[in-house]
């Protein structure tokens, strides 16, 4: 009797190397088809499969080991039994399995993704040359840019050392009486009459001596440790930062992955290899997507369109935009005046904008990216416009508002119908009301407690709803300049004040229903992008850039990104009866270096309440 036609109980110690299906397996996993064994006699002999069961790879016994071909085995087999048995001949014919490293897991990986890329021409010269699956269509500029933000940065500030007055010191301060804390409640901040004058003139010549200890002592510990100073900066939201927030619902599910169940995949057990061995071929659907996006992109590069915008953007004078340093705002006849002459500007060829394209500097530095139609998925920008209609709503009109010393909108885009801007967010401004970052205005309103206020409540509440989409966003950053939103990231956020729910950006501005003027965002970083995002109804609007000369046509639901600080830009007025709203994310350069401008405000702050002190210590009589 053969071997493996032994009881299962007798199996274990049976030594199968000597059987000759151990051949038979070895052999077959070599061959190009699964052999058979032919019962001749004495002799085992290799020749092509009949199964009669249908399936490639089930052992068939001789028949001379068997008696005959329709005799059974002594013992009645069991579906277990002949499973085992195949798993067990499949495993001693494949032999060790060798490890593989990380490295070469990786390189495998690589090689066959690379070998996946689709071949599509670049342009009308270079045939055989192939275009990335992330490639796009790019502008370059001669230009560099690095030098020329340099040039912007510093003109527009400089950096600044904290630095301790000592003309304000006198001989108490070797008294003991230095550690002395300030008598009774911290005096008012506000620097007008009614502010800290009036607080001075109520204090008696002890109050006053105690006073100026306190503050001698403060500037004192500054000139060693300048960030003690941080904690003695003030703001009118000092009370309303310490209360609690009040509960949101919450949030939505995500839309794109509302219906995706799982947990409710049914993959057959196995090997992943047995797995798909008889599982049907299923489309790459990002692969195809790519490649048709790819054949489009190479359409335009050999485009006559395509060749007309480089040539533009290659005759440009950019010396305009290398020697002004851009620390003004056009004036009115000249925002005029540049709305005239933008309308003669060079205008993208609509199906360009709509595939996406760049404008970049010698280096490839990124000036100006319009994004693809369809990068944010529709089901987020419907949800996005349903939740801002519902805002507005819920919230009075007149909440959208524009400063009377803003000079950079127009008009609304629809006549008779409310339009302005809320900025929603945290920033720095640098004022002696706010010594450090702050809830904006429009977040907040005008009280004391904002934290409780119906309309910081509903506010919230739409920035809730639509995380989603801030995150796609944050998401678009982060792919574009990785390094800067490691920046924006990093910034910290004075105890009390949460981040927002659109960080890393630290401000929001929706514009309803306005067209902007000739302007920069002086305020934003002027090596940051400024976000732009816009819908409506409306045809017209194109994004115009002075220096470049362009006119960007940009459609609803599409994403821009760009220097805003550095490209004096503003709105194509829009067709009549259309409506047009933006959105526009961004980072303010105070923000990123709110510590050193709170310590230096804090330190001009504290030597003017010293010589206030001294001035009215000379009048009750004092040294």
């Amino acid at each position: 009797m053969s071997p493996l036609l032994r009881p299962r109980k007798f199996r274990q110690s049976v030594d199968v190397s000597s059987s000759p299906f151990v051949t038979y397996k070895r052999v077959r996993s070599t061959a190009a088809h699964a052999p058979k064994l032919n019962s001749t006699a004495t002799n085992i002999v290799l020749s092509p499969p009949t199964s009669t069961s249908g399936r490639a790879g089930d052992l068939e016994l001789p028949a001379t080991l068997l008696g005959n071909s329709t005799a059974s085995p002594p013992w009645p087999a069991t579906q277990h039994d002949r499973q085992t048995s195949r798993a067990r001949s499949r495993a001693r014919a494949r032999g060790p399995v060798p490890s593989k490293s990380t490295a070469s897991r990786k390189s495998q990986s690589a090689t066959k993704s690379t070998s996946m890329r689709p071949t599509v021409p670049r342009s009308r010269s270079a045939v055989g040359q192939t275009l990335a699956p992330d490639e796009k269509i790019r502008f370059k500029l001669r230009i560099q840019l690095d030098a020329v933000l340099d040039k912007y940065e510093g003109a527009r500030h400089g950096t600044w050392e904290p630095e301790v007055d000592t003309s304000v010191r006198n001989e108490r301060e070797d008294d003991g009486q230095a550690s002395r804390s300030t008598p009774g409640p911290e005096p008012p901040h506000n620097p007008r009459q009614e502010g800290f004058p009036s607080w001075l003139e109520t204090c008696n010549k002890e109050q006053i001596i105690e006073f100026l200890d306190n503050r001698r002592a403060i500037l004192a510990k500054s000139a060693l440790d300048p960030s003690i100073l941080l904690s003695h900066a003030k703001s009118l939201c000092d009370y309303g930062d310490s209360q609690p927030s009040v509960p949101l619902p919450a949030p939505p599910p995500p839309p794109i992955q509302k219906a995706r169940d799982f947990g409710s995949s049914k993959r057959p057990s196995g090997p992943k290899q047995r797995r798909n061995k008889n599982r049907p071929g299923r489309m790459n659907h990002y692969g195809q997507k790519r490649e048709e996006r790819n054949a489009r992109i190479a359409s335009v590069l050999a485009s006559p369109d395509f060749a007309e915008v480089r040539s533009h953007l290659q005759s440009l004078d950019i010396s305009e935009l290398v020697n002004h340093r851009g620390n003004r705002q056009p004036k009115a006849e000249e925002s005029l005046a540049l709305l005239e002459e933008g309308e003669s500007y060079f205008r993208v060829p609509t199906h360009i904008s709509d595939e996406g394209f760049c404008i970049t500097d010698n280096e490839g530095k990124v000036i100006v990216d319009v994004l693809p139609v369809g990068t944010i998925p529709a089901k987020l920008l419907e949800q996005f416009e349903t939740s801002f209609s519902s805002l507005c709503e819920d919230i009075p009109p007149s909440h959208f508002k524009i400063s009377k010393t803003d000079k950079r909108f127009v008009k609304p885009a629809r006549t008779g119908e409310h339009g302005g801007v809320l900025h929603l967010g945290v920033w720095n401004q640098s004022t002696w009301q706010h010594e450090r970052p702050s809830v904006s205005q429009s977040m907040r309103g005008d009280k004391t407690n904002y934290r409780a206020d119906s309309l910081h409540v509903r506010l919230n509440l739409f920035l809730s709803e639509n995380w989603e989409l801030f995150r796609h966003l944050g998401g678009i950053l982060k792919a574009q300049d990785p390094l800067l939103y490691e920046k924006y990231e990093s910034v910290e956020l004075p105890h009390g004040i949460d981040k927002t729910l659109f960080w890393p950006f630290c401000m929001m501005a929706l514009n309803r229903n306005y067209l902007s003027l000739p302007h920069k965002d002086l305020n934003d970083y002027i090596k940051g992008f400024c976000l732009l995002h816009c819908w409506g109804d409306f045809k017209g609007g194109d994004l115009t850039l002075r220096e470049l000369r362009l006119r960007i046509p940009f459609s609803k639901g599409q994403v821009l990104l760009f220097r805003s600080a550095l490209l004096t830009h503003w709105n194509q007025p829009i067709e009549d009866g259309g409506i047009r709203h933006s959105m526009v994310l961004f980072t303010p350069w105070r923000m990123l270096e709110w510590k050193s401008i709170a310590i230096k405000q804090v330190t001009n702050r504290l030597k003017r309440e010293v010589d206030a002190a001294v001035e009215r210590l000379k009048v009750l009589g004092g040294r």
